[in-house]
């Protein structure tokens, strides 16, 4: 079930921050204080995970939303990663070892996981190399992504990067050229 991706309570997060376990994003419900949850966003943030806090209504939704119950969440909800994450210089790495002219599909402000599913099925049935996500403005892959995705999430390789400039440099600079789209695009 989807609740098995996600931990919740104070101490428990804690516990898997501490340890080192993947955590993929946390959300915490706006006016709580003190020191356990100072130091949950300080541990978080200097671990790169995203943290968002949600007001009391959308904390709520969210909580039922995964656990379908009134979980003692204690206000706070951190997602653990379902996939393993490639670092950029192994997806580019694998990319070239794999095809004569791989191509690599970066994402930007993908926040509904559906969509980042629908996209990754699509780039898998086509042959992409790689996907790379930002670590913000990025929907996190959920159980909900990987679903849509049709399993593709679990067999297409994924980046998670901190700078898309520092990125693009970086992929050019190993010889691939930038393609941009957008809606908006004539």
């Amino acid at each position: 079930s989807e609740s098995s991706f996600y931990i919740y309570g104070r101490n428990a997060i804690m516990e898997a921050l501490k340890s080192g376990d993947e955590i993929e994003k946390i959300y915490y419900s706006f006016g709580l204080q003190g020191r356990q949850i100072d130091q949950i966003v300080f541990m978080a943030r200097k671990s790169k995970i995203p943290v968002t806090q949600y007001d009391k209504q959308k904390f709520h939704a969210l909580s039922l939303n995964i656990f379908g119950n009134d979980a003692k969440t204690q206000g706070v909800i951190a997602q653990k990663s379902i996939i393993g994450y490639n670092d950029i210089d192994d997806l580019i790495e694998k990319a070239l070892a794999t095809h004569e002219f791989p191509t690599l599909v970066m994402l930007d402000e993908i926040n509904d996981p559906q969509n980042l599913g629908a996209i990754a099925r699509t780039c898998e049935c086509s042959g992409v190399s790689g996907l790379i996500l930002p670590e913000r403005n990025s929907s996190p892959v959920t159980p909900t992504a990987v679903k849509a995705s049709a399993g593709a999430l679990n067999h297409i390789p994924v980046c998670k990067t901190v700078n898309m400039i520092q990125t693009i440099k970086k992929l050019k600079d190993n010889g691939f050229w930038i393609v941009e789209t957008s809606l908006e695009a004539k």
